[in-house]
C-alpha cells in the first residue's frame, strides 16, 4: 500500500506558506504585485488543466497552451488596449476589475485557441493512422 501522507512535505509546506505571508505583511506593495500578477494566468491555467485531461501528450499540450498564452498576449493585448480605455484610478472598483479580467482573458483564449488546434491535430493524426493499418496495400 503506498504511503499517501509525508510529514515532510507537509512541513515544507506549512515552512513555504510561513514565508509568503511574511513576505507579504513586509511588503505588502510587492505582494499585491506578485499577487495580481499570479490571479493573472489563472483563467490560463485552467484552460491547460480542462485541456491536458483530453489530451495524450501532456507535454505537448502543456507547450502549446504556453505558447498559445504569449501569442495571446502579444497579439491581443495591444488590441484590447486600442478598443476599452486604459485602467485608471479614476474608474470605479468593479469597472477596474472588469478591464483586469478582460485582459486575463486574452492569454487564456490564445492558449485555448492553440491547445485546441493541437488537440483536434492529434485526435486526427489518431484516427488516419487507424484507418491506414487496416487498409491492405
Amino acid at each position: 500500500m503506498p504511503r499517501t501522507f509525508s510529514l515532510a512535505r507537509l512541513l515544507v509546506a506549512i515552512t513555504l506558506f510561513s514565508l509568503f505571508c511574511g513576505l507579504a505583511v513586509n511588503f505588502p506593495i510587492v505582494a499585491l504585485i506578485c499577487g495580481a500578477t499570479v490571479l493573472f494566468f489563472v483563467p490560463t491555467f485552467l484552460v491547460w488543466l480542462v485541456l491536458a485531461s483530453y489530451s495524450r501528450h501532456g507535454h505537448a499540450m502543456a507547450f502549446t497552451s504556453f505558447v498559445g498564452a504569449i501569442c495571446g498576449l502579444t497579439v491581443g493585448g495591444p488590441l484590447a488596449l486600442l478598443v476599452m480605455s486604459p485602467i485608471s484610478v479614476n474608474d470605479s472598483p468593479l469597472m477596474q476589475w472588469f478591464k483586469w479580467f478582460v485582459l486575463a482573458l486574452i492569454p487564456a483564449l490564445g492558449a485555448l485557441f492553440l491547445s485546441a488546434a493541437l488537440l483536434i491535430l492529434g485526435r486526427y493524426v489518431d484516427r488516419h493512422k487507424a484507418h491506414l493499418q487496416r487498409r491492405d496495400y
